[in-house]
This record gives structure tokens, sequence and C-alpha cells, in this order.
């Protein structure tokens, strides 16, 4: 869990050729799904890995999610 967090903040794959459509348009998906993934496993009560987060790795996956959804076009022409 703390190994995926860290590297999924590392590579910011919200940001991957932001300006693209196609296939790069998944990439930003996928990655969104597992920012989202990773912040329900860190809030559920009962998740093994409940509050796993820092507080900075919690509010860097909020930002660059709401960032990623001021500009994705989410197409995949």
């Amino acid at each position: 869990f703390d190994f995926v967090a860290i590297e999924a903040l590392k590579r910011q794959g919200l940001l991957y050729k932001k300006e693209e459509v196609g296939q790069a348009t998944l990439t930003r998906s996928f990655t969104a799904l597992l920012f989202a993934n990773l912040l329900n496993a860190d809030a559920k009560k009962n998740s093994l890995y409940f509050k796993r987060l820092s507080s900075q790795q919690r509010m860097a996956l909020f930002e660059q999610g709401m960032s990623y959804l001021l500009y994705e076009n989410d197409r995949t022409d």
C-alpha cells in the first residue's frame, strides 16, 4: 500500500501527456481510479489500510485529483 501510494504520487500519472487524447487519456483515467481506491482504503475504518496515508500524501492525492478534474477531456477518439 505504502509503495503504491508513494509511486503513484511520484509518477504523476494524472498529468501524463495531459494535452493529448487517446491512449494517454486511459493512463490518466486509470491513475484517477487508483487514487480513489487509495483514498477509500485509507478512509474506511474496517480497512487494513485505515489511516496509512500521511496527511501530506492524502492532501497531495486530493489536490492532484482536483487539478485533473479541471482539465481532463476524457476522450479516446
